[in-house]
């Protein structure tokens, strides 16, 4: 007759019938047949078949194989594959990668390759000094042009067009 209660000690040999409740330790070996429970605690090794139900908590290694059906709860990682489809909710957390808006590239990247051309062809100075016209031009290109003009943009036969525009 099985134990209505979880033991304190792991018994020597395996019980004939399962417990009502699952144990508060792990045993050291694993169980001869599937559980209906879930267990109280993450294995600390994937299992070979999934299982019927799923845990209590996340466990600390991934599965071998995916489910067929979504999660009801989101994970704690982005996931290492990406998904076939869009999703249709946004995120609410910003991506560890950058968010390339124009010209294959970072904002930042943009900003600093044409700012590095115009170098070329005004003073760096005055270029970089903020209220002068030639920064005002700078900042207007980079930040309100509706072109949004590219640095490897090379439409013009020896300068790129954002040069020629600015």
């Amino acid at each position: 007759q099985p134990s209505m209660k979880p033991s304190v000690t792991p018994s020597s040999s395996p019980s004939a019938a399962p417990s009502a409740e699952p144990s508060i330790l792990p045993s050291g070996e694993p169980s001869v047949q599937p559980t209906f429970v879930p267990s109280v605690l993450p294995s600390s090794q994937p299992s070979s078949a999934p299982s019927f139900v799923p845990s209590l908590l996340p466990s600390s290694k991934p599965s071998l194989h995916p489910s067929g059906e979504p999660s009801p709860w989101p994970s704690s990682e982005p996931t290492v594959i990406p998904s076939i489809a869009p999703t249709d909710i946004p995120s609410t957390f910003p991506s560890m990668l950058p968010t390339f808006e124009n010209c294959d590239m970072s904002k930042e990247q943009r900003r600093f390759e044409i700012t590095e051309a115009l170098r070329t062809v005004s003073d760096p100075v005055v270029l970089l000094t903020p209220g002068t016209p030639q920064n005002k031009a700078l900042e207007w290109l980079l930040e309100e042009d509706k072109a949004v003009l590219c640095p490897d943009d090379f439409s013009c036969p020896r300068y790129p067009a954002f040069v020629q525009r600015y």
